[in-house]
């Protein structure tokens, strides 16, 4: 027997946090779905109806996704970025860029709403996405990426 615990490779023990975040954004959208998005109810920022809002809900709105295409756009930049950018700043300043960058996400579209007075909830993690990629293109500007346009279309990039 090996002295040094149980960890096997691939165990939740050796998870990076990208893995961590994917991991809690797939669960959530699977239990939501099971349940019809009652969970959602309780996880989603209302704007701008400060009523409604719970403690909670700056945090969790950014783990709910709308639908299967809002998912997996969002679970796409959460794995190219985070991959990207764990190495560059690490796991903590990582979950700080993704946190933060839901929490402002939902401050301006809460502002938005109430600007036009349309109210609706927010959910997902783009805010997050995008705090990951203004991140990444003001760390290294000149860095070259390609990406597929429509999983299709080869494009390469600058940040």
């Amino acid at each position: 027997m090996r002295e040094g615990g149980s960890q096997r490779p691939g165990s939740p023990s050796t998870w990076n946090v990208v893995t961590w975040l994917l991991v809690i954004n797939t669960a959530i959208f699977v239990v939501n779905l099971i349940t019809v998005d009652r969970l959602g109810a309780f996880l989603k920022l209302p704007a701008p109806e400060p009523s409604l809002l719970w403690l909670w809900t700056p945090i969790t709105y950014q783990f709910c996704h709308f639908g299967l295409l809002h998912f997996l756009g969002n679970m796409l930049g959460v794995f190219f970025l985070g991959r990207f950018l764990l190495g560059i700043v690490g796991p903590r300043k990582l979950v700080r860029v993704y946190l933060l960058g839901g929490l402002l996400g939902g401050v301006f579209h809460i502002l938005y709403a109430a600007v036009m007075r349309q109210p609706s909830t927010v959910e997902g993690a783009s805010g997050s996405v995008l705090a990951m990629l203004t991140v990444a293109a003001t760390l290294i500007p000149p860095q070259r990426f390609q990406l597929l346009l429509f999983f299709i279309i080869p494009i390469s990039m600058t940040l």
